[in-house]
């Protein structure tokens, strides 16, 4: 299997233990190390090759893996669509592509009116005068795993674009939900935060849609690869992940 950007290599190291064979990439040289020092500590350095690579554009022959997992790494790329194009390239007929997404309609930015889509047309309003004036930007203030992010898609964008490259997306999970923000603040204490995401995340494993579209990520198990004929080639069932 394929890990692209494995970081510091704990998924690469926990499914190399638990039998598989990695190849781990990542454009960063210190995770690679660590991700290398890890594999060394944990007796596995024989089953874990790690490469610096570039999502996208692996530098990697079509079908070269039965399973591609990139988690982590669609929501930083300028190109998500791209990278998965080059996922479904190296993963051989019938084989599956794992991959999570920073969900553009999650609670906390349907709920917060500094994110909601509703009040997209004032915000731009507010933006325009505030620069006439020259005011100084808003500060926003957000967790770190908020942060940093470029590529927030729907659920019903990520299907679409995991359709278009060529999969076929066979299950959906929604996972988490908060913190929650109000004008970009955090103003859930932790306690009651994660009941709440316990709560929804219950409904939302059970597939009920509304909640399951409204999480914080969402992590999609897609078939990659068609017979020149179009019918997919055979494989018994998905990987137990």
């Amino acid at each position: 299997m394929l890990d692209v950007g494995c970081g510091p290599g704990r998924m690469a190291v926990g499914l190399a233990l638990a039998g598989f064979r990695l190849t781990a990439v990542d454009s960063s040289a210190e995770m690679r190390a660590r991700a290398i020092a890890r594999a060394a500590e944990a007796g596995a350095r024989d089953r874990v090759a790690v490469h610096s690579g570039d999502a996208e554009s692996l530098e990697f022959d079509n079908d070269s893996f039965d399973l591609v997992v990139a988690l982590g790494v669609l929501p930083y790329l300028a190109e998500p669509q791209r990278a998965l194009l080059e996922f479904a390239r190296v993963t051989r007929g019938g084989g599956y592509v794992v991959v999570a997404s920073n969900n553009s309609r999650r609670l906390n930015r349907l709920l917060d009116p500094r994110f909601t889509p509703l009040l997209s047309p004032l915000r731009d309003f507010v933006r325009v005068r505030r620069h006439r004036r020259g005011a100084p930007r808003l500060k926003r203030t957000l967790p770190g795993c908020l942060a940093g992010a470029t590529a927030l898609l729907s659920l019903r964008e990520l299907q679409r674009i995991v359709t278009a490259a060529g999969m076929t997306p066979e299950a959906i999970a929604g996972v988490g939900f908060g913190p929650l923000t109000f004008m970009g603040r955090i103003v859930v204490r932790e306690p009651t935060a994660i009941r709440l995401h316990r709560s929804l995340q219950t409904l939302g494993s059970r597939g009920v849609p509304v909640i399951r579209a409204i999480a914080l990520q969402h992590l999609i198990l897609a078939r990659a690869g068609q017979d020149p004929g179009g019918s997919f080639r055979a494989r018994a069932s998905p990987p137990a992940l």
